[in-house]
């Protein structure tokens, strides 16, 4: 059976597994940071492509270059977490603080509200 994160991440690992795993680590860090890292390195390529979407918008580029660096941002960020290169220092806790605060979609509606008043 597996388990789930707070934000509903299905962990692929038998729940008794994964939690004698977790409690390896317990005196230091509990059980629910753990998940929350975990679905923080999860939305690292949704955390990069909103970066370069608001930095794309308010630089002014056209369009299709939106389009592309916003692309080139997210395959950049699921090789990272695919292959777990985090070499740029505060990446996973960028991506656990993205991932608080974007699971309702409020970004999304104001990115898409900025990039209409801003590009057109």
């Amino acid at each position: 059976m597996a388990i789930y994160t707070p934000r509903g991440l299905k962990i692929r690992l038998g729940m008794n597994h994964a939690f004698a795993l977790m409690a390896r680590l317990y005196p230091k860090v509990d059980a629910f940071k753990v998940l929350k890292t975990t679905e923080g390195l999860e939305s690292i390529p949704g955390m990069l492509a909103f970066i370069v979407g608001v930095t794309s918008f308010y630089s002014g580029f056209d369009p299709y270059e939106i389009g592309l660096y916003t692309l080139i941002a997210s395959v950049a960020g699921t090789a990272i977490t695919t292959f777990g290169i985090f070499i740029v220092p505060g990446l996973p806790k960028l991506g656990t603080l993205y991932s608080y605060i974007s699971g309702f979609g409020i970004l999304l509606i104001l990115l898409a509200v900025y990039g209409f008043v801003s590009v057109g």
